[in-house]
Order: C-alpha cells, then sequence, then structure tokens
C-alpha cells in the first residue's frame, strides 16, 4: 500500500477549505430555524435571493409550496427549503436559459 505525502500547506488550505464549507451549512440550518413557519412572498424571495417579480414566476410553477388567501401568498417554510432544494438539484450541471 502506498502512502501518499501531503505537504503541511496543502493540509492547511485543505482543513480551511472543509471548516468553511461546514460553517456555511451551519449558517444556512441556523438561518432557516430562525424563519417564521409561514413566510411572505417577500421574505421567500429573500431566503432564495431573487426579486419578488421573480418569486411570484416561480409561484406560478406547478408544484410550488403555496398558498393563495385571495391575493396573499403564504409559503410554508419547510416546503419551500425542499422545493428549493429539489429545483436546485433539477438543474445540476444544465446551463441556465
Amino acid at each position: 500500500m502506498a502512502i501518499a505525502l501531503i505537504d503541511e500547506s496543502d493540509l492547511r488550505r485543505l482543513i480551511r477549505e472543509e471548516l468553511s464549507a461546514l460553517l456555511g451549512q451551519m449558517r444556512l440550518a441556523q438561518s432557516a430555524a430562525d424563519l417564521p413557519p409561514v413566510l411572505t412572498a417577500k421574505e421567500a424571495a429573500k431566503v432564495a435571493r431573487v426579486s419578488l417579480h421573480k418569486l411570484y414566476e416561480f409561484a406560478r410553477r406547478p408544484g410550488f409550496p403555496a398558498i393563495k388567501d385571495g391575493r396573499v401568498l403564504r409559503i410554508p417554510r419547510d416546503a419551500f427549503l425542499v422545493w428549493l432544494q429539489e429545483n436546485a438539484a433539477e438543474n445540476d450541471g444544465q446551463p441556465c436559459a
């Protein structure tokens, strides 16, 4: 069995990258837990980092998790986060047009 030697600076860089990725995931988890259970369209747009106009475009797509009460959209937080994750996975590796 061959053992690969790694330079100390490379090891430090790898550790830094992994820690940075883990901290990013922790921040996302904490911020998701801080959100109210039901989001307004404006709050959902902020979470998705899109314009309010784009969020309303999303809401017209089949399968978008929203409750419409008259002209007001209410978006269940957990279903919305799942929807975001699923739709990001669908576009994985595909060009965005």
